[in-house]
Order: C-alpha cells, then structure tokens, then sequence
C-alpha cells in the first residue's frame, strides 16, 4: 500500500512538473523558461519532505480574540501534531523586540517535538535609492539572518521589493547589489538566500530571473 502511494506521488510530480507547474511561487510557467542558474549538484536522491509556513496561519497570529490567538509555539505542535517534518518560522509573527532567550526556546521547542526549522521568511524591500531607508532594510535582513541562523534555518526567502519612483532598471539594479551584500553575510552563517515571486519588480518570472542571474554570489 505504501509503495502505491509514493508511486503514485512520483507521478503526480513528473506529470505535475512537465505540465510546467512549479514549486516555490513562480506559477504556471514553462519550466524550460525557468531555468536560472544551474542545480545544485547533489549525491544521491533529493528529499521531499513536507514543511508549513507560519504564514498560513496569519490570521491567527493576528487574531484580535486572544482565545482564537495562535503563538509560534502553538504553530509548532500544530505542525508535529499533523505530520510536518519541518515548519517555517515566518519573521512577521515573533514578538518585537526579539529576544535571544525567546529564540532558545522556540527552538528548544521544535527539537523536542520533532520538527526542523525548515527556513524562515523577512518582509524586506530592496528595490530603494541608495540612502537611511535602503540601508535600514539591508541591517533588518543582516539582522534576521542572525536569528535564523540561531534558530538553525538554512534557507530565507526575502523580497525584491517596489520599484516607487525609480526606473524598473534602476530598481533591479539596486536590488542586486543588496542581494549581493546580505548573501555574503547570510554565507557566513552557512545560510541560503531564496528570492520570492512577490510582486514589485519581480511579479513576472523574466524580471525574478533576470535579478538571479545578475546576483555574483553562490
């Protein structure tokens, strides 16, 4: 019975995959179109491996009703409780100002449940002229880089960010620069930038592919 069913999982992929279906936000896309850099080379077999996003419970870490009032500690039994191998620790819904004994203990939490900080998520802009705000946004990342790597994420997916009233190329250019910069810091904490298909400059996947070519950084 298990192997029907990762049979047929495989297949939902494969089928999924060349149908041009992709994972990680970039959409309904030719995949052949979608290639950006080359693959990471791996030995042996990759992993799929189940994790949920703290985002999808946003209305939860909002709620205004403290009874219905999700914390991230709720978040990660909620993922134990339903099989989650891993689970996204999304940046937004920490209490501010983050303390480092916090931290501990979410992921002293997450260990003892059984679930791997998968990655984490910064609502950054870098799409800014160079200046107090642009840099701001550069210190927040450079910031969250360090709780996540104390947390133990190896992956955060960041933004791109609103081009304003700068020119779309402008804006990318600037982007990549900042990418760049915040990618060097986040190798020196042995973690993985991931730009998201958020909108802003790279609401279509030629501008999103376009940045990730540019960025000089493995």
């Amino acid at each position: 019975m298990l192997m029907h069913t990762l049979a047929t999982r495989r297949r939902f992929l494969t089928t999924s995959l060349r149908a041009g279906l992709t994972i990680g936000g970039l959409g309904l896309v030719d995949l052949r179109r979608a290639v950006a850099v080359e693959p990471f080379k791996r030995r042996g077999s990759a992993r799929l491996e189940l994790s949920l996003a703290a985002y999808s419970f946003r209305d939860y870490f909002n709620h205004k009703d403290s009874s219905r009032r999700m914390s991230m500690f709720d978040f990660v039994d909620f993922c134990a409780d339903h099989g989650c191998q891993g689970a996204e620790l999304t940046s937004y819904y920490f209490p501010h100002p983050i303390e480092t004994d916090y931290l501990v203990k979410v992921k002293r939490h997450a260990f003892l449940r059984g679930v791997a900080v998968s990655g984490g998520a910064i609502g950054n802009n870098f799409a800014l002229p160079d200046g107090e705000k642009r840099s701001q946004e550069v210190a927040l990342t450079k910031r969250w880089v360090d709780h996540y790597a104390l947390l133990g994420a190896p992956h955060i997916r960041v933004f791109a960010g609103a081009k304003g009233n700068l020119q779309e190329s402008e804006a990318r250019k600037m982007c990549v620069s900042a990418l760049e910069e915040c990618a060097d810091y986040a190798g020196t904490k042995g973690i993985l930038l991931g730009l998201e298909t958020h909108g802003g400059i790279v609401a279509q996947p030629e501008g999103l592919l376009e940045i990730v070519k540019a960025v000089k950084s493995p």
